[in-house]
């Protein structure tokens, strides 16, 4: 089972985009919490904190943070969401 949590920076993020976008994100998360393994859909960052994936929608990453729970469960908290260009600075 996988939890998606989103932290006050992506939600004032995620307000600010078109809908189409929105939309687009919203997708993307759908199919991220279905797929059986989803570490074939993020990749790890470098040169940030451990820990820390990001999630490629066209333009837009989204940075998250992967935590297993003791019963098996993924917490997914979304932590930042940005164009490619300035979302690692």
């Amino acid at each position: 089972m996988i939890i998606i949590v989103s932290t006050k920076k992506f939600d004032r993020s995620f307000e600010k985009l078109q809908k189409s976008d929105q939309e687009r994100i919203i997708e993307k998360l759908e199919y991220l919490k279905s797929h059986p393994n989803i570490f074939a859909i993020v990749k790890k960052t470098k040169n940030l904190d451990p820990g820390t994936h990001r999630l490629r929608i066209g333009n837009m990453r989204i940075l998250l943070r992967i935590e297993e729970k003791i019963n098996k469960e993924l917490l997914i908290i979304l932590l930042k969401l940005g164009h490619r260009r300035e979302i690692y600075q």
